[in-house]
């Protein structure tokens, strides 16, 4: 990458969120993105298509109003030419491998998010991954994670 970088190149994308909430409980949502997928990119993820949809529930019907949990879906692609540049042994920031068998990425992922006391609280968060890194030859995958969240400001009632 760095032997064909220039400088002040512009990258082209455009994104679209939706959230709704369906009761005081229950909300969806979806997102749509695209980019050009022809200039370089130094971000968290080297995604030119994206297409993700979900919907979460906070614990109130279960006499546990501070915890969450939520399922969603993201597929998500890179262009032509983004692909046939990696086919080619080319690396990306975060992928690459010079074997590229292009398939568009699924990332289905569940999580339940518990207050543990106020102030203090765990997610457990699933992800199954197929085509990781938009690869057919590699896969499907499961991620799992623990995550704790410290709110150190007033903690809700």
């Amino acid at each position: 990458m760095t032997a064909t970088r220039r400088v002040g190149t512009l990258k082209y994308g455009t994104g679209i969120s939706f959230n709704q909430a369906i009761t005081q409980d229950v909300g969806v949502f979806t997102r749509l993105g695209w980019n050009d997928g022809k200039t370089e990119s130094f971000a968290f993820a080297a995604i030119d298509r994206l297409a993700s949809g979900g919907i979460s529930v906070t614990g109130g019907r279960w006499k546990r109003p501070f915890d969450t949990a939520a399922t969603a879906l993201t597929v998500s692609g890179i262009s032509g030419v983004h692909a046939a540049y990696l086919a080619r042994g080319g690396l990306d920031f975060i992928i690459g491998d010079g074997a590229l068998c292009y398939g568009p990425e699924y990332v289905s992922e569940t999580y339940y998010s518990a207050r543990l006391f106020p102030g203090l609280f765990a997610t457990f968060d699933l992800q199954r991954i197929v085509n990781p890194a938009f690869n057919q030859d590699r896969g499907p995958v499961w991620a799992p994670s623990l995550r704790l969240h410290v709110e150190l400001s007033k903690p809700r009632n």
